[in-house]
This record gives structure tokens, C-alpha cells and sequence, in this order.
């Protein structure tokens, strides 16, 4: 194990690396610490893994939890550097509030799933907070959440007319679909 210790002013980091061994392979690991708790200020992560000379997995804490404003909390890769998987945090809670907060990735490179969540809750008011994709890239299955709650497609349009009086969330639904929504709510 290496250790380095900074101390500025009051404040004492510590940069630690380690391997751990397992039986095909051997991980190491960079860690840095803000008096004893996983932490970097800058846009640097504070746990690097790396296998074999390839970067595995970054994580980015903030005095303790993961966070970060510009960009995923955590970042899996393949061998190759090639995403695996990419989170979003905001002081340790699943959360990103322009996109999908968990996103993974194929062998092919493409996106194979995307969940949604907002404060460490499955919600998306523009459509669905899970979505599967196959190899294609085509969408296979969505699942629909409000904070949370799981509703079928027709509850969740309702929802939103309820919601959004000057119906702004709404060019997310086929017509065909809100005409009948419209229909059940106005009759």
C-alpha cells in the first residue's frame, strides 16, 4: 500500500493506492481522502480502479457521498476504456434532472437501458423513467414512474392533463393515445 498525506492549512488529504488480488486478476486502487473521508473538490474522481493497465471505474465523492454537478458519479468501463455503465448523483442520492441519471451500455457500444430518477426516486414527467433497448438500438419495453410510483401509460398521461394546464409536457404522447386520454378526461 502507498499512502501520500497533504496537509493544506487545516484540511488533510490523503492519497491512497492498493491492489487486491483475486484469482485471474488484480485490481488496483487509488482512493483520496479529505480528513478520512472520500473527497475531491476539483473535477477529479476520488476512487480510480484499474485492471490489468485499464481503467475500470471512477467514482467522483463529495465529503463522503457521491456527487458530482458536470457529469456521472460513477463511470464503469470495459477493459477498453469503453463505458460499461454510467450514474449520476447529487450528494448521494440517483439524480439528474436533463437526462437519464442511469445509463448502461452494450457490448456494441449502444445504450441498452436508461432510468430516470430525481432525488433518488424513478421519475420522468416526459415520457418513461425505465426504457429497454435491444442490440438494434430499438426500444423494447418503458415503464412509466411518477416519484416513485409505477403507472401504466394511460394513468400517467392522465397525470400530466392533470398536472400541466397549458399541457406543455404532453408533445411526448401519440395522438392517438391522448385523443382517448382527452376524451375519458373531458367526458
Amino acid at each position: 500500500m502507498y499512502i501520500t498525506s497533504i496537509n493544506m492549512t487545516e484540511a488533510k488529504y490523503e492519497i491512497t493506492e492498493r491492489e487486491e488480488k483475486h484469482k485471474n486478476y488484480t485490481d488496483g486502487i487509488m482512493e483520496v481522502k479529505l480528513n478520512g473521508v472520500l473527497h475531491s473538490d476539483a473535477d477529479y474522481p476520488s476512487v480510480i480502479i484499474h485492471r490489468s493497465g485499464g481503467l475500470l471505474c471512477e467514482k467522483y465523492y463529495f465529503e463522503g457521498k457521491l456527487h458530482r454537478v458536470e457529469g456521472p458519479a460513477i463511470i464503469n468501463y470495459y477493459t477498453d476504456s469503453i463505458y460499461i455503465s454510467v450514474l449520476y448523483f447529487r450528494n448521494g442520492m440517483k439524480h439528474r434532472e436533463d437526462g437519464p441519471a442511469f445509463i448502461k451500455y452494450q457490448a456494441n457500444c449502444r445504450v441498452g437501458s436508461e432510468l430516470y430518477y430525481i432525488h433518488d426516486k424513478l421519475h420522468r414527467e416526459d415520457g418513461p423513467a425505465k426504457i429497454s433497448y435491444n442490440k438494434s438500438g430499438i426500444i423494447q419495453s418503458e415503464q412509466y414512474y411518477i416519484h416513485n410510483k409505477k403507472m401504466c401509460r394511460f394513468n400517467f398521461i392522465k397525470y400530466l392533463i392533470k398536472k400541466n394546464t397549458n399541457f406543455a409536457n404532453l408533445q411526448c404522447i401519440p395522438f392517438d393515445i391522448l385523443g382517448v386520454v382527452l376524451d375519458y378526461h373531458f367526458s
